[in-house]
């Protein structure tokens, strides 16, 4: 949940700001331990729209 809420926020501020969202950028989570060898997601979803 931390993750989409991170990720509505920096949707909300690009749009605020008359940008739109970078799919590149974003925030995510993953079970177990950090690795550098694994992938990184190709989108990031966000819901749960806060107030910025």
């Amino acid at each position: 949940m931390a993750a989409r809420l991170l990720n509505a926020n920096v949707k909300a501020v690009m749009e605020s700001n008359g940008s739109e969202a970078e799919p590149s950028v974003g925030f995510w989570c993953e079970l177990g331990t950090m690795q550098e060898d694994e992938p990184v997601p190709a989108s990031f979803d966000s819901e749960y729209p806060t107030e910025v």
